[in-house]
């Protein structure tokens, strides 16, 4: 697996295709997933648009709490991420939808989409609206629901403390009240 961050840059139009396009000809591979974090007081579909100009390839993202960071620097306002590829991998992108009126069937419904890929290393990263659930449960949920020996890791997304929601990402789509489960199949 490769990967090629970018940011943080501003939630520009023009600034952030010009990164995109920058990380992903760094990544000297397939391009298989962007992740993006961006403020929360951010317009989300604008960036979702703007990435979705540059690749059709999987997005995921969520909104920041306090700050994000690439080895170039630190954002409270800017937005930051990554182009992740390569020949031997393979990834994909579900949303759950719904969580807070039945968590456990928002999982189950969601990891159902996820086909196992062939190669050995199987890994589930999620990505929360943080007032969505509890996310000891979400987490319970989801070790539950994928083989014992898979990783599984993730972050809820923030508002800088303003208590007025978090959004995650997953393809064109920007909504609350869910998650996103990234699934990455790689040797």
């Amino acid at each position: 697996m490769k990967m090629s961050t970018f940011g943080p840059v501003p939630a520009d139009r023009r600034e952030l295709e010009l990164a995109l396009n920058k990380a992903r000809d760094e990544l000297g591979a397939e391009p298989r997933l962007v992740v993006l974090f961006a403020p929360f007081f951010s317009n989300l579909e604008e960036i979702v648009s703007c990435v979705r100009s540059v690749s059709d390839i999987p997005l995921a993202g969520a909104t920041i709490g306090g700050a994000a960071f690439t080895r170039d620097g630190i954002t409270t306002e800017g937005v930051v991420g990554a182009v992740i590829g390569g020949d031997n991998v393979s990834v994909s992108c579900v949303a759950v939808r719904r969580i807070r009126s039945g968590l456990h069937n928002a999982v189950s419904s969601a990891l159902a989409g996820l086909t196992p890929g062939e190669r050995p290393g199987h890994a589930v990263c999620v990505l929360s609206d943080a007032f969505a659930c509890d996310g000891e449960s979400l987490i319970k949920e989801i070790r539950l629901g994928v083989p014992s020996d898979w990783l599984v890791f993730g972050g809820f997304a923030g508002d800088g403390w303003q208590f007025a929601g978090t959004r995650v990402i997953c393809g064109d789509s920007v909504f609350d009240d869910g998650a996103v489960i990234i699934y990455i199949n790689d040797e």
